[in-house]
């Protein structure tokens, strides 16, 4: 089984979970969203500190790259930290400057650069993307997306339908950690 700490150069003694940004507004609602958090010790498993509502399920949103990660190193999309590097396309349309440019695994999370997130799941194709979360157990197993738009693969973890809670955040990166 692939796991965090095979992808990791270092030990993780602590699991953050946040859950929620203030607002936000997409073309089909306005949101507003608790935040909640929970710090977890992974060598003793003890719930260290908790704010707000732990067992809400809200979108991952950038968090969701942990997963992607794992998913991504297993299929062996993913090569290293410094491979594969992609090129920026135009056609991503990036709103940010930091994410117009070439990305590698490393980059992509240190800048949480959407469209490398989108590129990975459009690589790893619906059926294995669905069976990934499923195995996971990753919250609500929701990869349909937005409604009428057909866009799980590339959109159902940003601000979308798959939901988590930091709870059940936290039992995940538990269980891949080890």
């Amino acid at each position: 089984m692939i796991t965090i700490k095979n992808l990791l150069p270092f030990t993780t003694i602590a699991v953050f979970a946040f859950a929620g940004c203030t607002s936000y507004h997409n073309a089909h609602q306005e949101v507003s969203i608790e935040s909640a958090c929970i710090i977890s010790n992974l060598a003793t498993d003890a719930i260290v500190h908790t704010e707000g509502d732990c067992d809400v399920q809200e979108t991952p949103c950038s968090t969701f790259k942990i997963a992607l990660s794992l998913m991504g190193f297993d299929a062996g999309i993913l090569k290293s930290e410094h491979e594969p590097e992609w090129p920026y396309s135009e056609t991503y349309n990036a709103p940010l400057e930091i994410w117009q440019r070439p990305h590698t695994p490393q980059t992509w999370m240190q800048h949480s650069c959407v469209w490398y997130s989108r590129k990975l799941t459009s690589m790893l194709g619906m059926e294995k993307f669905k069976q990934y979360v499923h195995d996971f157990d990753y919250g609500n197993h929701d990869v349909s997306g937005t409604p009428k738009e057909n866009d799980g693969l590339t959109k159902s973890w940003l601000c979308s339908s798959l939901k988590i809670s930091p709870r059940q955040q936290v039992a995940f990166i538990r269980v891949y950690a080890q």
